[in-house]
């Protein structure tokens, strides 16, 4: 279980990067809007968050 929250935390991590990288490209390439983009980064994030969070405490519970 220990070994799942590694796996989680730098997944995470690797998430969050991802979508600031692409938020920089949609900028520089002028494609996606600013304010869109980042709502719907936002939005995909939180969901991603609270998605690994009750993963996580479920697999608590279960321990």
């Amino acid at each position: 279980l220990h070994i799942l929250g590694h796996i989680l935390g730098p997944s995470i991590l690797l998430c969050m990067h991802m979508v600031s990288f692409l938020h920089q490209q949609c900028l520089h390439s002028g494609v996606i809007c600013h304010h869109q983009l980042h709502s719907e980064s936002v939005h995909v994030l939180n969901k991603l968050f609270f998605f690994f969070e009750s993963l996580y405490h479920s697999f608590n519970i279960t321990a």
